[in-house]
């Protein structure tokens, strides 16, 4: 017996390792419980893309445990072809919170008197996406993102822009079909969304430096 391996499987594998924290960052009470919904939020993100064959490498314990399985007397010994498929990543993810904040403002309407309290929240994080067999930086950039709201409000959105950004520095959106008034894209998911505008642009001769 032999097992199929995900088609899947011959996209760019990558994974999202545990973030890290600054110093910084370390002030804040649940640190790491936002910094570890921000990987979440990040490789959710690439993996509705479709672009890539993300791999997980969170629960490594729990998938061993049912490896065992197959091996115990009972089981079909066709599922012995499972074992030993695991898979290595092309590329990491890996990132570092440089910041989280969250400011609480009190305002004072004049007209009626009447107190309200404000929250903005900002966050800074710096990543970078790493080819495993060189250790060569593919890509590398450090967001910020100011929301208002508390820092829950902010954690997906920095996870989407994340992924965002890996996505189009590997997969630039491009138009692969046109028919009469309608273009089709080569990006889904959550990549695109209603009312988002694009600048579309026709390519030139190509030019070698």
């Amino acid at each position: 017996e032999k097992y199929k391996l995900s088609k899947q499987l011959n996209r760019i594998r990558i994974a999202v390792l545990p973030f890290r924290l600054s110093e910084n960052a370390r002030k804040l009470g649940k640190k790491w419980e936002f910094v570890d919904r921000i990987r979440r939020s990040t490789a959710a993100y690439l993996t509705q893309s479709r672009r890539f064959a993300v791999l997980d490498r969170d629960y490594s314990k729990e998938q061993s445990e049912e490896l065992k399985f197959a091996t115990k007397p009972g089981v079909r010994t066709e599922e012995l072809a499972r074992l030993g498929n695991l898979v290595a990543v092309d590329l990491i993810v890996v990132g570092t919170l440089e910041n989280l904040n969250e400011h609480r403002r009190k305002i004072k309407i004049k007209a009626t008197g009447r107190r309200i309290s404000t929250v903005k929240s900002t966050a800074s994080f710096s990543y970078r996406v790493i080819d495993v067999a060189t250790r060569q930086v593919k890509f590398a950039d450090t967001k910020t993102l100011n929301v208002d709201g508390k820092i829950r409000s902010l954690v997906r959105n920095m996870g989407d822009t994340i992924g965002e950004t890996i996505l189009n520095a590997i997969y630039p959106i491009l138009v692969v079909a046109v028919d009469k008034k309608h273009l089709t894209l080569g990006q889904g998911g959550r990549t695109l969304r209603v009312g988002q505008k694009l600048e579309l642009i026709n390519f030139g001769e190509e030019i070698f430096d």
